[in-house]
């Protein structure tokens, strides 16, 4: 059951062009359903029109887990999210006992209230409505969004790579973009990631980091125009905070 659940993940999915509203890109958000509803509710997001996408880790450590990973069915046209390594350990939790101790070190406790449908079924809904890496063109340039790092130097190239646990690993887990040398992920605009904590939004050549949640105790939201300034630019946007 577990091989077959992690099997159909979607190694790749491009959006389409927006044509009305904006694309809004969210920090890990870790439960926090509250938050993010009262901090879209500051921004004006306009459920409408407007599209979220989320650079996973939607689960553990917050009140909310399961509404948080509900709101990829509830809203299916605008809420979007990759796969984030929280996901990836909670679809790991009853099958294997070092992830799920790992899990529950990292706040995944609350699976283990989890009835076992519930449980299956959510895993379901990780694996269908979460892939690996998204890729969103908007009005203001084209952006891929991945949980940790590009696992390539080229967008493209890592789009078409095959699904396996060492890349898996490298897009949920591997953070070594973020230590090293600025570089250029070619065929994108930017790449949008979270998984690192962050003070604010820091960006290494094209790649950005946004999970600010571990060290201020807020979530970013950031609207497409601005990340495109803000990339163009080298500069460093301070983060919508509550």
């Amino acid at each position: 059951m577990l091989e077959q659940t992690i099997n159909s993940v979607t190694v790749h999915k491009k959006l389409e062009m927006s044509e009305q509203g904006s694309t809004w890109f969210c920090s890990d958000l870790h439960g926090q359903y509250g938050m993010l509803m009262e901090m879209l509710e500051r921004v004006g997001f306009d459920f409408k029109h407007d599209r979220l996408i989320f650079v996973g880790d939607l689960i553990d450590r917050g009140p909310d887990s399961e509404e948080c990973l509900r709101l990829l069915e509830q809203f299916p046209e605008q809420f979007y999210s990759v796969l984030g390594n929280h996901e990836l350990m909670f679809l790991h939790n009853r099958t294997d006992h070092a992830v799920r101790q790992l899990h529950v070190s990292a706040g995944g406790e609350w699976v283990d209230e989890l009835a076992t449908p519930i449980y299956q079924q959510l895993s379901q809904l990780i694996a269908q409505k979460m892939p690996v890496m998204i890729t969103v063109p908007t009005r203001f340039g084209t952006f891929g969004v991945v949980h940790a790092q590009c696992p390539d130097e080229n967008w493209t190239l890592a789009c078409q790579r095959e699904l396996s646990p060492e890349l898996l690993k490298a897009c949920t887990w591997n953070f070594s973009a973020f230590l090293g040398k600025a570089r250029q992920v070619q065929d994108v605009d930017a790449v949008i990631s979270g998984h690192v904590g962050c003070e604010k939004i820091t960006i290494k050549g094209n790649q950005v980091w946004t999970d600010t949640l571990w060290k201020t105790e807020s979530i970013t939201l950031i609207k497409d125009q601005a990340l495109a300034d803000i990339v163009n630019e080298h500069d460093k946007l301070p983060p919508v905070s509550l």
